[in-house]
């Protein structure tokens, strides 16, 4: 399903106020009826409207203030619509691209290692992982075809600590884009849930609302699916492959789910929308959205630390990461194939 837009969730929001504004009305009406049949049970002789009726004790204004509801409904629970048409941003679609770039990533660095495209069926598509022509290992095989008969100190030194040294790197770089990918991922299935519960909330409010002038109130659960987003990705994560460039630095993570933080979590906790009058319906609405508020903060906060200590582990392994040149080929960098001398003389055809 797709992220409900802001419009979807601005008429969402209008629609939990039209029907407070119709069932406080009604509700009321009740009210005032049952009090109108007690004042005739207790004033027999009270005729509402007719002159010399015996004037009851009967509230003051209480059939003007009957149709004053609307109004004063409207006013101070204007905030309504505004509030569920604030859920429509962050897009969970806005993390497509970026996750797609990574997951290709992978399969162009080192196809034969599990992506998260294969490893996570459950929470990406499998179909944008697309192998972008030949992989760093087929390039690197390519190399080592050229300069397999070199020989001598120089080019075993080649072989042995540069072109040897690409698995290793590969490898963790690979690892690297598996971790990003699954961090990127678990954020968005943060706002993926997070617009499901404000639907959620929304649309129980209003059953619950539509049941007020009943005698017995129903009230309805709601379980809030955002509590439970990011720890459902790091359990993936943790069987996915990340573990090499994880554990190679065991005093920063030793697994992935220690970066995001999962350790077999609870249910996801549940709230109720309930109440003995429309108002009190809306408070508990109200205490719903500050949970799901709350619970996003929750997990975007170990999103950030994920990313902290994702940061922190690819600086202390930056030199096992990175390929840089071999350092003789630094010599060459102002040289020409006119004056690079070879064993016969100058190296060129």
């Amino acid at each position: 399903m797709a992220h409900p837009t802001e419009g979807q969730l601005r008429d969402l929001g209008q629609r939990v106020l039209d029907t407070l504004v119709r069932m406080t009305i009604k509700q009321s009406e009740s009210l005032v009826e049952a009090r109108k049949r007690q004042l005739g049970e207790d004033y027999p002789d009270y005729k509402p409207g007719q002159p010399g009726s015996v004037n009851p004790p009967m509230k003051s204004g209480e059939e003007m203030w009957l149709q004053e509801i609307k109004p004063w409904i409207e006013k101070n629970y204007a905030w309504i619509p505004d509030t569920f048409a604030k859920y429509a941003k962050p897009d969970e679609a806005q993390f497509d691209g970026h996750i797609a770039a990574l997951v290709n990533g992978q399969t162009f660095l080192k196809p034969d290692l599990k992506t998260a495209g294969e490893k996570w069926t459950k929470w990406l598509d499998p179909t944008v992982v697309k192998g972008p022509g030949k992989t760093v290992f087929d390039q690197v095989g390519i190399v080592n075809s050229f300069v397999d008969d070199w020989h001598g100190t120089a080019a075993d030194s080649f072989h042995e600590n540069y072109l040897a040294s690409f698995g290793t790197s590969i490898g963790y770089q690979h690892d690297l884009m598996f971790t990003l990918a699954a961090t990127l991922q678990a954020g968005q299935e943060i706002y993926k849930r997070m617009g499901v519960d404000i639907v959620d909330i929304g649309e129980k409010t209003i059953q619950v609302l539509e049941t007020a002038d009943d005698k017995d109130i129903k009230g309805t659960a709601i379980t809030l699916s955002v509590l439970g987003a990011v720890a459902g990705i790091a359990a993936a994560v943790a069987t996915g492959g990340a573990s090499i460039l994880l554990a190679a630095v065991a005093a920063t993570a030793s697994t992935a789910s220690d970066i995001v933080g999962a350790q077999d979590p609870p249910p996801p906790p549940s709230t109720e929308i309930k109440g003995s009058t429309t108002l009190e319906i809306i408070a508990s609405m109200t205490d719903a959205i500050s949970k799901l508020n709350q619970g996003v903060y929750d997990q975007e906060h170990k999103i950030a630390r994920a990313l902290v200590t994702i940061n922190q582990t690819v600086g202390s392994m930056r030199a096992q990461i990175e390929i840089p040149p071999p350092a003789d080929f630094n010599l060459m960098a102002n040289a020409d194939y006119t004056n690079i001398k070879g064993p016969g003389g100058v190296y060129y055809e």
